[in-house]
């Protein structure tokens, strides 16, 4: 649920010496991504590794940039 409730239910958990415990809040992660930024992310990681005879590199970044700009959030 969140990192309050990971340390009540971990408290009485004994762990090894060498455990390293992560805790993470994922909520509106997505709405707080830069969406030009993620674009330029995919896009320079696709380059060279993306090869299609139906759909050009440009036609994936224009359908995830119409994707991202048309996102309705509730």
């Amino acid at each position: 649920m969140d990192s309050q409730n990971l340390i009540q239910k971990s408290q009485n958990i004994n762990f090894p010496k060498i455990a390293i415990i992560y805790s993470c809040d994922f909520e509106s992660l997505f709405t707080n991504i830069k969406l030009t930024h993620a674009l330029k992310v995919i896009c320079e990681y696709k380059t060279g590794k993306f090869k299609s005879t139906e759909i050009s590199s440009v036609g994936i970044y224009e359908i995830l940039k119409l994707k991202f700009e048309n996102n309705k959030f509730c």
